[in-house]
């Protein structure tokens, strides 16, 4: 028997789009249906320095769905947005769809010793695609 140091959450959603609790996604994952979302103030949040917390830990799962009708960040919009991030042997592999895009960004953890870097798919727009 593996006793675990922190519970770990296997599946959960968080929404705003039911007033009815929502059924949990068949799948092992955290999916996130969120409002229309400001990018800048998001990524503010992010480099606050967090509280000390008295809380016990929990293990969030490792693969991550978010959906929202719109990201605006960096004076762009893009409309209907999937973001899916998933772990895999040598990093992490997040996936984008839009309206406006279509792309993959692939992040290594490399070799130990080495600094992480990503491996980029150009995202580009649907409209230019199809000329």
């Amino acid at each position: 028997m593996v006793i675990r140091q922190y519970p770990e959450l296997e599946r959960g959603i968080v929404t705003t789009k039911t007033t009815k609790s929502p059924a949990l996604p068949s799948a092992a994952g955290l999916e996130l249906n969120l409002p229309a979302l400001n990018g800048e103030a998001w990524l503010a949040l992010f480099q606050r320095k967090p509280a000390p917390s008295t809380t016990a830990k929990l293990r969030l799962p490792e693969v991550t769905r978010l959906s929202t009708p719109a990201l605006t960040l960096g004076g762009q919009q893009w409309r209907n947005l999937q973001l899916n991030a998933q772990p895999f042997s040598d990093g992490m592999r997040v996936t984008a769809r839009a309206r406006e895009l279509d792309g993959d960004l692939t992040m290594s953890n490399g070799a130990p010793g080495r600094r992480k870097f990503a491996i980029f798919t150009i995202i580009r727009s649907k409209k230019a695609r199809r000329r």
